[in-house]
């Protein structure tokens, strides 16, 4: 997979723009889709591919969206100073033209519209000995994944309040075919509860379509597993208890789903589309293609990653963070601390201090973050995993607990600590169990469980929305409640698009 998602093709990139000097003439975009990419499976493949690359490119989670939902939590802190839309970032003082918000949205986007494509194309293709029907459920089943992600990530981000909170509040726009026109794009926000409908109605599809499992090089692409997953997810967001519970438990119940045996092993490259893995990003380094430039990695480590290692060092871990995880066997693999050996400079890690921590994980600490010279390509090779089993069980243990399940969702929040700990997951243990009883009590377990277990990759920011804890927990960073539960609706959007209506307060 690693060999089929890093380039960015022509193809994908015609998807995304398809205008040179001869856009007046009087063609039809969509039949050029149809009859130039979509009769055969090797180009229609391509176009898919090119549905997944806004996933790992800079906009989103190849730099740009972690310094959104790491800074606002205050998981990680700022070091660098000089980039005005991260400084927004950490006190709230976000405003609509704030590049990492542009970012955010163009990535998105671009998910949509490459999935659209796909599905378009497929809609008109016939199947036969050469295009199989096999073959195109399995391209349409990806982008209906691809298109459902990218509308969640939108509602999240730029959803005015949670599914939770207000469904009629104002969401994301909702495009699901190929624009014919300029004025086709002239599309207005659906509000979060009809953009909930289309997602889940996308996973569907998507689990219907899927493949149970990929081989050879298509291992890492979507399948039937991430679409229940994020289908359990979409409805446990909507505190839909029971349905998150039932699709929750096609993945704890098929015996491929394992925990791995070292937490670490998650974030440092052994751990790659193993059994933890319900859906994650592939990244290599393997391109002189440079991250900025549509490469192969991302630029996470080089931002993240202490100057001994040849980065940048952009990134701190907060002292109120490491201290929330201080004496759990988590946090030698999610901080690097002073006094850690680190193999590829051969020394240890001095820092600018005793309390300069940095985040460990997605960074390699046997080599550079940096292909030479300095900062010439930015490739970070690790894997990012946007679900993993460990988040599948916390989820379910909540679900479960809302339900009065509290002996199952005990059971399930303890298998993840049992692995941190290194004990058997499905015995009980003295040391690593917790043993609270259910309701609230097992709530704030669940909640402090998930800071442990998922600090650092992406997921703090959506759980406070959708808890309603943002107001108790980020007031005092300038959190304004009634507007900076959402992002603004980036400027330039609204100058282009009069249909687009900005979000209360921006």
């Amino acid at each position: 997979m690693k060999t089929i998602l890093i380039s960015t093709i022509a193809i994908s990139l015609w998807l995304m723009t398809g205008c040179g000097e001869d856009f007046l003439e009087k063609t039809d975009p969509n039949s050029l889709v149809t009859s130039s990419v979509f009769n055969n499976y090797e180009s229609a493949n391509q176009a898919i591919n090119g549905a997944y690359t806004p996933l790992k490119e800079v906009d989103l989670y190849g730099d740009q969206i972690h310094f959104m939902l790491h800074q606002i939590t205050n998981e990680y802190g700022l070091l660098f100073q000089g980039d005005a839309g991260w400084n927004q970032m950490k006190d709230f003082s976000i405003t609509p033209d704030n590049v990492t918000v542009r970012a955010a949205w163009n990535g998105v986007s671009k998910m949509v519209l490459r999935a659209n494509a796909v599905i378009a194309g497929m809609s008109e293709l016939t199947p036969s000995a050469d295009f199989t029907q096999e073959q195109k459920d399995q391209l349409l089943g990806q982008a209906y994944f691809l298109r459902g992600y990218a509308l969640f990530l939108g509602v999240n981000l730029f959803g005015e309040e949670p599914a939770v909170v207000d469904p009629a509040a104002k969401g994301f726009p909702v495009i699901t075919s190929v624009p014919e026109s300029r004025d086709a794009m002239l599309v207005s926000r659906a509000n979060v509860g009809a953009v909930y409908e289309q997602i889940v109605s996308d996973w569907q599809e998507a689990e219907r379509l899927l493949p149970v499992t990929w081989s050879g090089e298509d291992v890492g692409r979507a399948t039937q597993g991430a679409a229940s997953g994020f289908l359990a997810k979409a409805y446990l967001y909507q505190e839909d208890w029971a349905k998150a519970s039932t699709y929750f438990e096609k993945i704890i119940n098929n015996p491929a789903y394992q925990l791995l045996e070292n937490f670490g092993d998650n974030f440092n490259g052994q751990g790659e589309n193993g059994t933890e893995s319900i859906f994650e990003i592939q990244y290599s380094d393997g391109s002189p293609i440079a991250a900025w430039d549509g490469g192969p990695g991302h630029t996470y480590a080089t931002r993240h990653a202490p100057a001994e290692l040849g980065a940048f060092g952009n990134v701190s871990v907060p002292v109120s963070t490491y201290e929330r995880i201080q004496g759990d066997p988590r946090v030698g693999a999610s901080i690097i601390q002073p006094g850690d050996f680190l193999p590829f400079p051969d020394t240890v890690y001095v820092g600018l201090g005793p309390t300069d921590y940095r985040p460990r994980k997605f960074i390699d600490v046997n080599t550079s973050q940096i292909n030479s010279p300095l900062g010439s390509t930015f490739n970070g090779k690790i894997n990012m995993p946007l679900m993993r089993l460990a988040d599948v069980y916390l989820m379910y243990a909540e679900a479960q607990n809302e339900l009065g399940n509290a002996a199952v969702a005990l059971e399930y929040l303890n298998k993840v600590r049992r692995r941190a700990y290194s004990e058997p997951t499905d015995a009980t243990s003295a040391t690593a169990d917790v043993t609270v009883s259910g309701g609230d009590a097992l709530r704030k377990a669940i909640q402090d469980e998930r800071f442990v277990e998922l600090l650092g990759e992406g997921h703090r920011w959506f759980d406070l929305l959708r808890w309603e804890l943002a107001d108790d927990e980020l007031v005092p960073r300038g959190f304004q409640p009634g507007k900076n539960q959402a992002m603004p609706i980036p400027l330039d959007e609204i100058q282009l698009n009069p249909e687009i209506e900005q979000n209360d307060e921006y």
